[in-house]
């Protein structure tokens, strides 16, 4: 469910934890009141997941399982709605749960693989409310006992999904940061990561055992995928998935599989898709009493790809309904876009002037929010919305709106002239024409090196996925760096992430 920051993004994803055992002698026993239990929490159906567990709980009154379960639950219904009352149901359910398992027989691979998950939640939490010192330390707890986990129990088929998280967040972190990782002797690598969390899924469709983790490793291993791998490195497991209609009927109900659907295809700029994915759910997201409120903010955002005034009514439904601070920002200033597009500049500069009052400015989209707000300067409205179009996939429609600006004279300012070539460089590119793009893609780094835009860095980022792809390994990994030398202040934290992650899959090739 990684909607974030990618570091922090990873973190949310430790939300989704598996809770599974055998029929062995002990208090950890994931039944089939267990399974299914934990099949509607990861549909959000939280209230019928309480009814089994209620029911399990009577059965068996020493079930650790039922209160792993009853953790993730409550970390989950936490993190959407990021209220006191779900924070306070949290650590009551953590300090069971650790406890409990914390108690049982340890000649079992299932004892510390719980441990290593509820570690990682409180991770995440403890980060989420600024506390990072407990925040490092639970992490390394979790990395020391899914490795102590892997080493006991080499086959245990479980450790893949903590063991690919785990991998995947110590590779994404920046360069500059490397020495706390050699202080706390933990190691990484997201290609290995990736691995992991792809052989999950495919044992979670082969084997029947495993069929209920399926959202889970699918959610899993679809974002960190397309968050940490290679752009232009497309996936036949998640493409016969989502274009499956098996999957799509079976999970028609599960706001986890639509998010997933929905960021795959958002991802590859199929952007009709993306709208008719979010367009089935609408029924259960209206009447199921839990939503997944990020579900609107991208509906928001797919339908404002293709300037659908629908859009206005999506973001409002985000920002009625959310009580978080995440992306609220962010939602106003794309609502923003809807209304300079249609040309109502009063509407914008209203919505505008309220950015200042809302949410926070911890993730990057929410930054940049608040960044366009302090220095009020209306955007070129034709790049703006080529940049849209491009966003959406609709890659000849946003050339030709780029191309009109440029011959009617609206290409004016410093700024928009070195974005104009970079669009340029991202247009051409989509469109697989390669060495124009690259020529590009030079031309905005050379001349936007030394400007504070993310135009330069985001050029040499692509261009070490276009090295990269084709095997020119030194090439790639000189661009990636550059990522990391340049000084620039928009979506910094997304652009190094990635660049690490190239420098990471090159230096694991060369092991």
């Amino acid at each position: 469910m990684m909607f974030f920051n990618k570091n922090i993004s990873i973190l949310l994803l430790f939300s989704l934890s598996i809770f599974y055992a055998k029929d062995i002698k002990s208090n950890i026993d994931y039944n089939n009141n267990c399974k299914k239990a934990y099949e509607f929490v990861l549909s959000f159906h939280f209230n019928k997941s309480d009814s089994i567990l209620e029911i399990e709980k009577h059965k068996h009154p020493d079930n650790s399982v039922v209160e792993a379960i009853k953790c993730s639950a409550s970390f989950l219904k936490y993190f959407n709605y990021n209220t006191k009352t779900y924070l306070d149901e949290y650590y009551r359910n953590y300090k069971i749960a650790i406890d409990k398992i914390e108690a049982e027989n340890s000649d079992n691979p299932y004892k510390l693989y719980l441990l290593s998950d509820l570690y990682l939640h409180s991770a995440f939490i403890n980060a989420l409310q600024s506390n990072y010192i407990t925040a490092i330390v639970r992490f390394k707890k979790a990395y020391n006992s899914i490795y102590k986990n892997k080493e006991k129990y080499p086959d245990f088929l479980l450790n893949k999904k903590s063991l690919g998280l785990i991998n995947i967040t110590i590779g994404s972190i920046p360069k500059n940061y490397n020495w706390t990782l050699s202080i706390l002797k933990l190691k990484g690598n997201t290609k290995l990561g990736n691995q992991q969390l792809e052989n999950l899924l495919t044992s979670c469709i082969q084997k029947k055992e495993y069929n209920y983790l399926f959202v889970e490793s699918l959610v899993l291993f679809s974002y960190t995928h397309y968050s940490f791998g290679n752009k232009v490195d497309t996936n036949n497991l998640l493409f016969t998935i989502f274009n499956d209609q098996h999957y799509s009927n079976y999970y028609s109900n599960n706001q986890i599989f639509t998010f997933s659907k929905a960021s795959y295809f958002k991802h590859l700029k199929h952007n009709n898709m993306a709208i008719k994915a979010l367009e089935d759910i609408q029924s259960e997201f209206t009447n199921n009493p839990y939503k997944l409120f990020y579900l609107d903010y991208i509906f928001g955002e797919c339908l404002l790809y293709k300037n659908d005034i629908r859009s206005i009514f999506y973001f409002d439904r985000y920002l009625s309904n959310y009580t978080g601070k995440n992306y609220l920002k962010s939602a106003i200033y794309k609502k923003s876009w809807m209304y300079l597009l249609n040309g109502n500049i009063n509407a914008y500069k209203a919505e505008m002037s309220k950015i200042n009052s809302i949410g926070v400015s911890f993730f990057d989209s929410d930054k940049q929010a608040q960044k366009a707000a302090e220095k009020n300067i209306i955007p070129n409205v034709e790049i703006l919305k080529s940049r849209l179009l491009f966003d959406g996939g609709y890659y000849q429609k946003a050339n030709f709106v780029l191309q009109n600006a440029f011959k009617n004279g609206h290409i004016k300012s410093k700024h928009d002239q070195l974005e104009y070539i970079y669009r340029l460089a991202r247009i051409y590119d989509a469109l697989g024409d390669d060495e124009i793009a690259e020529i590009y893609y030079k031309l905005t780094i050379e001349k936007g090196r030394d400007m504070p835009y993310y135009f330069a860095a985001n050029s040499a980022l692509n261009l070490g996925y276009y090295y990269e792809h084709n095997g020119q390994l030194s090439k790639a990994m000189k661009m990636y760096s550059l990522c990391l030398e340049l000084d620039y202040d928009e979506y910094q934290n997304s652009i190094t992430q990635k660049a690490k992650n190239g420098i990471n899959r090159i230096e694991f090739l060369d092991d």
